[in-house]
């Protein structure tokens, strides 16, 4: 059974509330929007089970989602930043900050390392820059996929965050994740990660 059965379970039977309070926070919250089907804790716990689903995909617009997802160097950090990213909509304020204020006492708890919190902590912040930059904005512009590049820093974090960013939007209801919306993704991302890994070759020949 996965890792979404099982929190699942414990979720129903309310040790999941009991290890994090909050999670238990979100518990039956509903968004009142046009776009959420679900409520905020089973959202949650579907961009898990979104994750997981992605390891054995044969879907041709994620496949290649699926290929990031084998590169990742410590993908439990992801489905840690999953887990916490939408617990501050207990409040209806900017739910971002209210996550990280509320992430930083799990992480702590957890004895996370500096590495590991600032990694967890910078995917809850940022987690809906990705679908911003892609649908709002002309991505074909080089100055979007500049700055987005600047905002992710490494490889392993434009990783992560595209994978958040897909899981999430697929949670939200069958039908957000249209081809067409995977595609723009994609695209943001392939640009991202050449313009990384260009700068990287710049630097090394100066």
């Amino acid at each position: 059974v996965g890792l979404y059965a099982r929190l699942s379970e414990m979720h129903d039977c309310g040790l999941l509330g009991r290890i994090f309070p909050e999670f238990q926070a979100i518990s039956w919250r509903v968004v009142r929007d046009f776009y959420h089907k679900y409520t905020v804790d089973e959202h949650t716990l579907l961009t898990i089970r979104n994750l997981e689903r992605l390891t054995t995909t044969e879907t041709f617009d994620r496949l290649r989602f699926r290929g990031i997802l084998g590169d990742l160097a410590s993908p439990e950090l992801l489905v840690l930043a999953l887990l916490f990213h939408d617990v501050g909509k207990w409040r209806d304020d900017d739910h971002a900050l209210e996550s990280v204020r509320m992430a930083e006492g799990v992480l702590e708890r957890l004895q996370a390392t500096d590495d590991q919190r600032d990694s967890v902590i910078f995917l809850i912040r940022q987690h809906l820059r990705m679908s911003l930059a892609a649908f709002r904005r002309d991505t074909e512009d080089p100055e979007v996929v500049r700055q987005f590049a600047e905002l992710v820093g490494t490889e392993e974090r434009l990783k992560m965050l595209c994978l958040m960013t897909i899981v999430d939007i697929e949670a939200v209801s069958p039908e957000t994740l249209t081809p067409w919306k995977a595609e723009l993704l994609w695209r943001l991302y392939v640009d991202t990660y050449n313009y990384l890994t260009q700068r990287y070759g710049d630097d090394l020949i100066e």
